[in-house]
């Protein structure tokens, strides 16, 4: 680290308290990961396997994509990568109340409330039944 910034103290100091906050923020996010567990196929991006944050219902298939994602897969072609018809961003059809469900979700577990957290799962499925989401 001295090698990079040279041998100016202050400079050195900032970039150490600047390590010691991403170590921190790292491990905390490592620890909420392991408390976790898995996440909910009805609250997770089915291609990474991540929770949806802002979920996105693609009205030509009925899959549910994180944003992000269905975003990426328009930039490459303007339809809907599971079966090929055309589809456009104005096209996405947001779906807040799922993303709700999934935060409700990371909630509960990170509070150690299983009870809740099954609840907001049975919600889920209930918001994608009738949203007509394919799972």
């Amino acid at each position: 680290r001295k090698r990079i910034l040279g041998s100016d103290a202050e400079a050195l100091a900032a970039f150490e308290a600047f390590c010691s906050v991403l170590e921190e923020r790292t491990g905390k996010a490592k620890d909420d990961e392991a408390v976790l567990g898995e996440i909910p196929e009805c609250l997770a991006d089915p291609w990474f396997y991540t929770i949806l944050k802002d979920p996105v219902r693609l009205p030509t298939s009925g899959h549910v994509l994180e944003r992000t994602n269905a975003l990426q897969c328009l930039l490459n072609k303007q339809e809907d990568p599971f079966n090929r018809q055309p589809l456009t961003e104005a096209d996405l059809q947001p779906l807040p109340g799922l993303g709700e469900l999934a935060a409700k979700w990371v909630r509960a577990r990170l509070a150690g409330d299983d009870s809740s957290a099954k609840a907001a799962v049975e919600e889920a499925q209930v918001f994608r039944a009738s949203h007509e989401c394919v799972d």
